[in-house]
């Protein structure tokens, strides 16, 4: 049960930080976004170079990028300002 919550809620997290990217492409195991760090990227990231996997890390693969070093997308989600996830109530 506990992994259950766990996956749901990693889940919904990266739902979230989608929303808040353009993403490019979807693969099996990750997609592919534009970086939010366009200050970074010669022409401002034209093509997509953030990578996100479904397991829920991330990493920039422009070495010049702060994003570069990757982590866990709760990392991205604060950079990004996105707050906690509302907690649904349960009936």
């Amino acid at each position: 049960m506990e992994k259950e919550k766990l996956a749901s809620a990693k889940a919904s997290l990266l739902d979230e930080v989608l929303k808040h990217l353009k993403v490019d492409k979807e693969y099996d195991r990750y997609f592919m976004a534009h970086c939010p760090n366009t200050s970074y990227h010669k022409h401002g990231d034209r093509n997509a170079s953030l990578m996100i996997t479904k397991r829920g890390f991330f990493k920039c693969l422009n070495p010049s990028c702060p994003f570069h070093k990757g982590g866990h997308i709760k990392i991205l989600a604060h950079e990004l300002g996105i707050s906690r996830l509302k907690k649904k109530k349960a009936t």
